[in-house]
């Protein structure tokens, strides 16, 4: 089962990263433009394609979105306090931003692609939207 797991789950997303680290190295791609167009334009255009064709159950849905909103409230507390520790204090809104945001559509979305079928990433969608809206505005205040 673990040898499935890794043959037909993390493999592929790692041989996906392997092209692209190659191309790159070939081609001298412009990195920033790359994250600049995947940030704002694939992220978001792939989450609403996903939302608008995604059978989720409404309850599904809600249960997700609950689930994320609670997790991100964790994490926020969870970090603010622990980055509000002396050695962090400087850096407390960059290291908490760190630890409430992750990498949930450029991996997320894969391996849920991969292990769980449409319906993970159906999941892995409303879990990625509840994220770029904190992002956006949670973020923010961080940031200011």
């Amino acid at each position: 089962m673990a040898l499935d797991i890794l043959t037909q789950i993390i493999l592929p997303v790692f041989l996906i990263l392997a092209v692209g680290v190659i191309a790159d190295r070939a081609l001298q791609i412009d990195l920033s433009t790359v994250a600049r167009l995947s940030f704002y334009v694939f992220i978001s255009a792939v989450v609403f394609v996903q939302l608008v064709e995604s059978s989720l159950d409404p309850a599904i849905f809600g249960a997700v979105t609950l689930f994320s909103l609670l997790h991100l409230g964790i994490m926020l507390a969870l970090g603010w306090w622990v980055f509000g520790l002396r050695p962090f204090r400087q850096q407390r809104p960059l290291l908490t931003m760190g630890a409430i945001f992750f990498n949930s559509g450029n991996y997320g979305i894969p391996f849920a692609q991969l292990a769980f079928g449409s319906l993970g990433v159906s999941v892995m969608t409303v879990f990625l939207m509840v994220q770029l809206v904190a992002n956006f505005t949670l973020g923010l205040w961080l940031v200011v």
